[in-house]
């Protein structure tokens, strides 16, 4: 690894976005987290670590304000046949974060756009969409039974919708107006009345069946300004609790409308609040980053009543606290993470886990427990997010008894879960055209023909709509006896080339790629598919190019989203992995007749092969289509209804989004891989379905086909690594003694793996990339035994020295490129904290 060239490179300006709101799934396995743009992230709980297993796009101008998943019950559950698709239901469970149990439910959002969306979970796009009658949409609420629903509308209405037709959303009616908007609301448990709070200080409670306000409750006024009830939430026995700007919580008497305590902590507005299962605890955030724990306490007397206190108060995050959520489960402490243990090392792994266990136990100062503190109901998951960006989880009880950050704390800083970097190198571009062998493209990286000009091309995403590509820079000669990660003196540095904005579509950019010839961008946005050809007048990265835009015939689902798109090695085909679970292969020369269309720039593409396995579809496309109607039949895109919900009745219950895939480097394999967790591999010279990989245990996140052994390289959530051979459609004798023995030195690493690189001057290894790390595996076996005993049979090197790292790839032999994004340049956008004054600060 010391002998690597890398090019690290922290000009890509990628940013998070803001947490607006969070939602657990019935099985608390899955939480939708809904970000400032209108994404909603699936985060899986696998390992007892949390990753982004998805993304829900939303359209151009959506906002997510408010996520609710209703239970409906068990969920269908599906098994999988030899030849990897859906064949059935089962009544067991399949392991994997999309199956069975874990995808139980309805997902609704909404936002200040006024549309209320469910989601499909299953291919992650928007399964019926409603107007909510009434303007932008601050709040949403469900009863118990998930058979209404509730939208707290800007036109001061609260609009109740019925949800008990799993394939409808109908508008029931509307509770009386009052004068301006509403802002929370929140279902009684028996379904009859609602409870919400406006902007004019009021506290409402609604009969539902009637529509009139019961009660009408109004909270303290600061001065002549109305005091904004931002949150609000209704007990089984009718207590209702109100979260406001001026920092308060109420307590009110809901049967009779009368105000009954007030607690005064926070320093600013409190605009989340979650209740336990147990309705004994209530943790509330505020405007001023603190989150604050208030209990309930039986108090004895002449007269038995139930007080709330304030328990405790803790500064997690650094600016708002947009959205808590309490489940009813706790986390498991790190030190009880199940490391994998060889059976020859056995005593030596267990020591040092244990080693590791105390050493993170004596770190945290515990304070006496509560007497209170042993209920074990009261024990719970928390999960809060705000305007920082950072999703953090810990046991509610262990907030109770740490004075600090204890062993079930997680703090997770969202990184893009698909890198957004595209590479194209005149290494890749000259293996191509000699045919992709890997013999070949070592002898390249070795000896490059000096006739060729020499490029090294980065494309990447700078903003929701904006792709600059960039050319890489060279280090000055002579500096190779210098240490591991040492700068290097530049010649020519790092330059922007072209800056695509695609601000005008419909959309942010859902994914792009760029040619390995540096002949063809790609890119598309929630709800098209765009291509352009790039010429070079004065050779290949030598100045900036001229961009035309390639035209996309009307029958080829020019409107079909594409979640992952990929150049062929000789720039003729595009893989595109659409929304509706399909896979289209693109020829961009429009049947092969390049020479002269192509030439004259009037060539649209046509599609070649239409992949529906990953759509519960076992039946290949024809190829030899007459004409480019049949083809472009080949993709049943659905119809969309005035409303822009697409009939999707044609699709499979084993339909699927598919998130992942990789070509060969002589373009004739073809990997694909969806949520379920089926991992395909098809043969693009043929038009066939070839083989399904073996299903694992812990969902993949990321697969890379490596160019010269001809493996499929497979990482999992869990930090595994899996290598599976293509000709003889089995695992490896690496993976299969292997697999399981990887040192915990990686896998203690916090992350998933995100991208797997290959050097071509060493064709046995592997580069595997988390966000904290990456690690050089190799991937054959020794034939020498091990000199000491406890020494692992796994050969790998790990650095951290480029963390936090967003891309690894390779652009010539032993030329590496490194990603790098850095959290404090990430979260330099956000906004000042809200000032509190501190006690003797001045």
């Amino acid at each position: 690894m010391s002998s690597l060239l890398v090019h690290r490179c922290r000009f890509v300006e990628w940013t998070p976005q803001q947490i607006t709101a969070i939602a657990l799934s019935p099985s608390e396995t899955l939480a939708a987290v809904g970000r400032d743009d209108g994404n909603i992230e699936m985060w899986c709980l696998e390992n007892n670590e949390w990753f982004v297993s998805g993304v829900l796009h939303g359209p151009k101008g959506s906002s997510c304000h408010s996520i609710v998943w209703v239970d409906e019950g068990r969920a269908a559950e599906v098994v999988l046949g030899s030849d990897g698709v859906t064949v059935a239901e089962a009544s067991a469970a399949e392991s994997g974060p999309w199956e069975s149990e874990r995808l139980r439910g309805r997902l609704f959002s909404a936002g200040l756009s006024g549309i209320i969306t469910e989601w499909d979970l299953r291919l992650l796009v928007p399964k019926r969409v409603v107007d909510s009658y009434g303007g932008p949409v601050w709040c949403l609420s469900a009863t118990k039974d998930g058979t209404r629903l509730a939208a707290a509308c800007e036109d001061g209405t609260t609009r109740i919708f019925d949800l008990s037709d799993p394939s409808d959303i109908a508008y029931v009616r509307s509770m009386s107006k009052q004068q301006q908007r509403v802002l929370s609301v929140d279902w009684h448990a028996s379904g009859k009345d609602v409870v919400t709070g406006g902007g004019d200080g009021t506290v409402r409670r609604y009969d539902v069946a009637s529509g009139r306000c019961v009660h009408c409750m109004t909270v303290q006024n600061y001065k002549r300004n109305p005091t904004v009830v931002w949150v609000v939430k209704v007990l089984s026995d009718w207590t209702i609790v109100s979260g406001s700007s001026l920092g308060d919580v109420e307590f009110w008497d809901g049967r009779m409308g009368v105000h009954e305590q007030r607690i005064r902590k926070h320093h600013a507005d409190i605009v989340s609040m979650a209740v336990s299962p147990n309705e004994k605890t209530i943790v509330c955030g505020g405007v001023d980053a603190r989150i604050s724990v208030l209990r309930r306490l039986s108090v004895s007397g002449k007269r038995s009543t139930d007080k709330w206190v304030l328990d405790r108060t803790r500064a997690l995050h650094t600016h708002d606290v947009r959205a808590v959520v309490i489940g009813s489960r706790p986390p498991a402490p790190t030190e009880t993470r199940k490391f994998p243990i060889s059976s020859k090392n056995a005593e030596k792994d267990i020591a040092a886990n244990r080693k590791r266990a105390n050493a993170k136990s004596k770190r945290a100062f515990v304070v006496k427990d509560q007497p209170f503190s042993n209920d074990p109901a009261y024990d719970g998951l928390l999960m809060t997010g705000g305007v920082d960006c950072q999703l953090i989880t810990l046991s509610l009880l262990k907030l109770e008894q740490t004075c600090v950050m204890n062993t079930t704390t997680r703090k997770y800083r969202r990184y893009p879960d698909t890198p957004p970097v595209c590479l194209a190198s005149s290494l890749a571009s000259s293996a191509a055209t000699a045919g992709g062998a890997g013999a070949t493209e070592r002898a390249a990286c070795e000896e490059e023909d000096p006739s060729q000009p020499s490029y090294r091309l980065l494309l990447v995403q700078s903003g929701a709509a904006k792709l600059q590509l960039w050319s890489l820079g060279s280090a000055v000669d002579g500096q190779e006896e210098k240490p591991f990660a040492t700068p290097l003196e530049l010649q020519d540095g790092a330059q922007c080339l072209l800056d695509l904005d695609v601000t005008n579509s419909s959309g942010s950019i859902t994914c792009f790629a760029i040619s390995p010839d540096a002949s063809f961008i790609a890119f598309s946005d929630s709800s098209s598919l765009r291509i352009f050809r790039l010429a070079w007048p004065r050779g290949v990265g030598v100045a900036s190019p001229e961009i035309t835009k390639v035209r996309l015939g009307s029958g080829l689902a020019a409107k079909c989203a594409a979640r992952r798109l990929r150049f062929s090695p000789d720039a003729r085909l595009v893989v595109a992995l659409l929304s509706t679970a399909h896979v289209l292969v693109l020829d961009l020369g429009g049947r092969g007749a390049r020479a002269g269309a192509e030439a004259a720039g009037r060539a649209q593409p046509a599609v070649v092969y239409s992949i529906a396995q990953h759509a519960g579809d076992t039946r290949n496309a024809d190829s030899e289509s007459d004409s480019e109607e049949e083809e472009a039949a080949q993709v049943e895109v659905p119809a969309e209804d005035e409303h822009g919900n697409a009939a999707r009745e044609g699709l499979t219950p084993g339909a699927a989004a598919v998130m992942s895939m990789d070509l060969s480097a002589d373009g004739r394999w073809l990997v694909t891989g969806d949520i379920l967790n089926r991992i395909h591999i098809f043969n693009l010279d043929t038009h066939t379905y070839h083989s399904t990989l073996p299903h694992y245990s812990s969902p993949h996140t990321a697969l890379g086909l490596h160019p010269s052994l001809g493996f499929v390289v497979t990482a999992c959530a869990n930090g595994s690594v899996h290598c599976y051979d293509i000709e003889r459609e089995r695992v490896t004798a690496w993976s299969r003694d292997y697999s399981h023995l990887l040192p915990s030195k990686w896998l203690e690493q916090p992350g998933v793996p995100t991208c797997i690189a290959f050097n071509p001057l060493q064709p046995q290894r592997a580069f595997v990339m988390k966000t904290s790390c990456f690690c050089e595996f190799k991937l054959t076996k020794d034939k020498k035994k091990p000199k000491y005993h406890s020494a692992t049979p796994v050969k790998c090197k790990l650095s951290g020295a480029f963390s936090p790292s967003l891309f690894v790839g390779f652009v010539g032999g032993d030329e590496m490129v490194c990603v790098q994004r850095p959290w404090v340049h990430a979260v330099q956008h956000l906004p000042d904290p809200v000032f509190v004054h501190k006690f003797g600060t001045g």
